[in-house]
């Protein structure tokens, strides 16, 4: 894969290595995973988070990145569905 860019007006195409390649897939991973995690918080009130899950809005996002770590490992340690993989992070998580 290349990868175009322009410095100081002059362009430049790096080529990526393999392992650089899949870095960039798992970061990019990453950042979905959080993001379908801060989506999912973001459909509840603060009431149903607290009935739910047990604790509020905020608590549960200062925990986003380590809910959306262990939804990945669910999935591909276990094979969850993501869904199914969300909601056992969330639990797991938090109950912490």
């Amino acid at each position: 894969m290349k990868i175009k860019r322009t410095i100081n007006g002059v362009d430049y195409s790096f080529e990526l290595l393999p392992n650089e390649l899949i870095e960039a897939y798992y970061e990019q991973q990453e950042k979905y995973d959080i993001d379908d995690v801060v989506n999912f918080i973001e459909c509840f009130s603060d009431e149903e988070l607290q009935e739910y899950y047990g604790c509020s809005y905020d608590e549960c996002m200062k925990y986003k990145e380590e809910i959306a770590d262990e939804m990945r490992r669910n999935m591909d340690k276990y094979d969850m569905q993501l869904e199914y993989a969300r909601e056992e992070a969330l639990h797991d998580i938090i109950r912490k």
